[in-house]
This record gives structure tokens, C-alpha cells and sequence, in this order.
């Protein structure tokens, strides 16, 4: 999601407000609803949970803010003042979530009660959804710390060993891909095309006309700011 008017922290550079197809998905979610997603539009953890909503098509009213700065409505949904933060409106008083994954959870459970979708294989398939857990496990244990450690490496000692990390932590997720494929996919069979889409759905595998997984909504935004960090360097930004 690209972003613009780019605003200082301890002499550090960021950016607060969206632009493009991030803008007008922004200007589509201000009305009030019954969930409002504070969030910042440079934070992946936020891209995670606006993703969500969107795939899920669960109402919500989008309010950017400057997590820097922890304004004081911030701090009434998330303590410690990070985003993404939920204020859920409809009870009396209102009452509040935060934490990405938290949030993510919660959504999924909302959903299930009313848009019928999903970001996970079916109820009926409990291994499925245990082996998308343990994707999103290894993605929250190493992949996301892996790609922090190189986006902050700032010699060219701890940004070789960070690649390195972050490469071998791509290809644990490659392996859990894998192993969803193999166990889930191959096992049994399928009969055709349109019944291998389907027992696809959440597991994290790229078929032709597939949907969006738990895995990819976790992973999905880290890989963005990392491919764009790339461009700049190879574009010598």
C-alpha cells in the first residue's frame, strides 16, 4: 500500500496517509459502523487485519492514526498505544481489541456468523486448519522477527546475515506449503480441477483461480515492504 506526506520521529522519516488504490479503499470506510480499525498505513500488522476485512467483507470504519504519537483514542483501544487497535461500538460502553493476530481470530469468528466466509480450510477438515496454525506459528516465530532484523540492519555485515535468515525462513514456510500439498492435496486424490481449488482454500497453496489464506494475510504485507525496500535499493534510494 503505498503511502505519502511523510512525517519525523527522532530524525526518522515515515509516512502517515495513503495513496492510490490504499486511498480510495480509505475513503470507501468513513462512515461510522460498528467496528472502527485504527490503523497506520505504513504498519504491516495493520495490512494484515484492513486485508482481512476486506476479503471477510465485514463492515468497518477506517481511522488512520499516528502510533508515534499515541493519541489519546489510540490508548483507549490498545494500552501501549500500537496499532491495529478494534473499538467495538455497538456495546455500552464500548469496548476494544488489539493485536493482529487477536484481531484476526476475531474476525474469522465473526464472519462465520454472518458474511460466511473464510481465511481457513472448512470446520470439517481440522488437520487442514491445524497445519495452517502451524504455518502461521513459524511465520509469527521467524519469518516476521527474520524480517525485521534485516529491514533494521544498517551495515552490510547484518544485512547479508539478515537476508540469509530471512531467505531460510521463506523456505520454512515453502516446506509447510509443501507439506499442506502433500498431505491434504495428493493424499487422498481429487477428481478434478474444481474440487483441488476447493480443498485448497486456506491452506496457503497458489492454484489458478484460488482464494486468499490465513497464511497469505500473515505473511503478505512483510513480503510487500520487503520487495519494496528492494526496488528502492536497486533503484538507489
Amino acid at each position: 500500500m503505498a503511502t505519502s506526506s511523510p512525517a519525523t520521529d527522532s530524525g526518522k522519516t515515515y509516512h502517515r496517509e495513503c495513496t492510490g488504490d490504499a486511498l480510495e479503499t480509505v475513503s470507501k470506510h468513513q462512515d461510522p459502523q460498528s467496528i472502527t480499525l485504527f490503523g497506520s498505513c505504513f504498519c504491516p500488522f495493520v495490512q494484515r487485519v484492513w486485508v482481512a476485512f476486506e476479503y471477510l467483507g465485514i463492515p468497518y470504519q477506517y481511522y488512520e492514526v499516528d502510533p508515534y504519537k499515541k493519541p489519546k483514542d489510540l490508548l483507549e483501544v490498545s494500552p501501549k498505544g500500537l496499532v491495529p487497535g478494534l473499538k467495538l461500538n455497538d456495546y455500552i460502553p464500548p469496548k476494544a481489541l488489539n493485536e493482529s493476530t487477536v484481531i484476526l481470530e476475531y474476525l474469522e469468528d465473526l464472519a462465520s456468523n454472518t458474511t460466511k466466509r473464510s481465511l481457513l480450510p472448512p470446520v470439517t477438515n481440522p488437520y487442514a486448519r491445524a497445519l495452517v496454525r502451524l504455518q502461521a506459528d513459524h511465520i509469527s516465530r521467524n519469518l516476521v522477527p527474520a524480517f525485521y532484523r534485516l529491514l533494521q540492519a544498517q551495515d552490510l555485515e547484518a544485512q547479508v546475515q539478515g537476508a540469509k535468515e530471512y531467505y531460510i525462513a521463506l523456505e520454512g514456510v515453502v516446506n509447510l506449503f509443501e507439506r499442506a500439498e502433500e498431505e491434504i492435496i495428493s493424499a487422498g486424490g481429487v477428481s478434478g480441477e474444481g474440487e483441488r481449488r476447493a480443498l485448497t482454500i486456506g491452506l496457503g497453496l497458489w492454484v489458478e483461480g484460488g482464494d486468499l489464506g490465513w497464511a497469505d494475510v500473515m505473511a503478505g504485507p512483510c513480503e510487500l515492504h520487503i520487495f519494496q525496500m528492494t526496488v528502492m535499493l536497486n533503484l538507489g534510494f
